[in-house]
């Protein structure tokens, strides 16, 4: 499986997810949880994956270590996703409209590991289906 998306389609959709999250971070300090446990846990899964979409980059294109970048783009994603369900079990009157936006952008990860990984490891699938 080998497929190249536009480099337009990043350029595009990357400062609307980051919009997005903008807006999740807003909402989620302006209408907090009232469990401040969970608020407090939400809060480190959210940042924390902020913290590493930023260095993503880095890793990715400057310092081209593939490999390391698919295996953060799986622990990214594996944070968004905890992240998400930590969005739906709060209290806040705005916890749908986060869990939506944010739904987006983990959308959006899932499908961009899925193409690292896949685009990363052409081919080996190619050496392997060749070999059959």
């Amino acid at each position: 499986m080998y497929l190249k998306l536009p480099p337009i389609v990043f350029r595009i959709v990357w400062p609307i997810l980051y919009s997005l999250l903008v807006v999740v971070t807003t909402l989620f300090y302006v209408f907090p949880s009232t469990d401040s446990a969970l608020m407090r846990a939400t809060e480190i899964f959210f940042w924390v994956g902020i913290a590493l979409n930023l260095i993503w980059p880095t890793i990715f294109f400057r310092l081209q270590m593939k490999n390391v970048a698919t295996i953060l783009s799986f622990v990214l994603l594996l944070l968004a996703c905890i992240t998400l369900v930590l969005f739906a079990m709060g209290d806040s009157s705005m916890r749908w409209v986060n869990f939506t936006l944010y739904f987006l952008y983990t959308g959006w990860l899932f499908f961009a590991t899925v193409l690292l990984f896949g685009n990363s490891h052409a081919e080996t699938f190619t050496i392997i289906n060749q070999k059959k």
